[in-house]
C-alpha cells in the first residue's frame, strides 16, 4: 500500500458534512489524517422569493459523520460572514493543533439565477461564500505556516455554468461573449437553477457553507 503521507495530518474541510465533503472527508479518515469537519450551523434564512440550493445538513448528520471516522471533530462557521475564516482557523488550531491541509468545498447557490432576478445582495452571499471565504482561509493559513508546507484544494462544481442563456452571458472558451436569446440547431444551454435544483437531492451534489 501506498504511504500517503497523511497519518496524524489535520486535514480541514469546508462543508464538510454532506454530499462531495463528506466523501472527501471519509477518504483523508482512511488514510490516517485527523479531520476538521466544517458545518454551518444557524445559517441566515433564504429572503422571500429566494430559495438556497446547496444543502444545509442538520447538526445530526454532522455528529453523525464525526462518530464514524476516527479523530475527527465539527466546527461550525458561516462562511457569509466577515471574520468567520479566521475564527475557523483558531477554532481547529485550538483543538487539533496546526493545519496541514485545507480542502475549500462549502458552496452558496441560490434561485433564481436569471437576470429578471438579479440583485446585489444575491451577488454578494454567492461572492463572500464562494470566492472571498476560499481566498481568506487560504490567506489566513498562509500567514500562519509561512515556515512550513501545506496543501491546499479548491473545489468548484457546475454552478459556474448555472447562468441561463436569456439575454445574459455565456462563458466560451477562452472568453465570455454576450448571449444571443435565440436558440437555433445544434445549441445547448448550460445547466440552469433547475439543474440545480436536482443536483440537490444528489448525495454528491452541492455542499453547504
Amino acid at each position: 500500500m501506498i504511504d500517503t503521507g497523511l497519518a496524524g495530518a489535520v486535514v480541514v474541510v469546508t462543508g464538510g458534512a454532506s454530499g462531495i465533503g463528506a466523501a472527501v472527508c471519509r477518504a483523508f479518515a482512511a488514510q490516517g489524517a485527523r479531520v476538521a469537519v466544517h458545518w454551518v450551523d444557524d445559517a441566515a434564512v433564504a429572503p422571500d422569493g429566494t430559495v438556497w440550493e446547496h444543502a444545509e445538513p442538520a447538526r445530526t448528520a454532522a455528529e453523525a459523520l464525526v462518530s464514524s471516522l476516527p479523530d475527527a471533530r465539527a466546527f461550525t462557521a458561516d462562511l457569509s460572514i466577515e471574520g468567520s475564516e479566521a475564527a475557523l482557523i483558531d477554532a481547529v488550531a485550538a483543538e487539533m493543533g496546526e493545519i496541514d491541509v485545507l480542502i475549500n468545498n462549502a458552496a452558496h447557490c441560490e434561485s433564481p439565477d436569471v437576470y429578471e432576478g438579479l440583485s446585489s445582495a444575491g451577488l454578494e452571499r454567492h461572492y463572500r461564500v464562494n470566492a472571498i471565504a476560499p481566498a481568506m482561509l487560504i490567506s489566513e493559513l498562509a500567514r500562519r505556516s509561512a515556515r512550513r508546507g501545506i496543501s491546499i484544494v479548491n473545489v468548484s462544481t457546475d454552478a459556474a455554468r448555472a447562468i441561463r442563456r436569456t439575454g445574459w452571458l455565456r462563458i466560451v472558451k477562452g472568453g465570455a461573449r454576450s448571449a444571443d436569446t435565440r436558440r437555433g440547431p445544434g445549441s445547448r444551454r448550460p445547466r440552469s437553477a433547475g439543474q440545480c435544483r436536482r443536483a440537490r437531492a444528489d448525495p454528491d451534489g452541492m455542499d453547504d457553507r
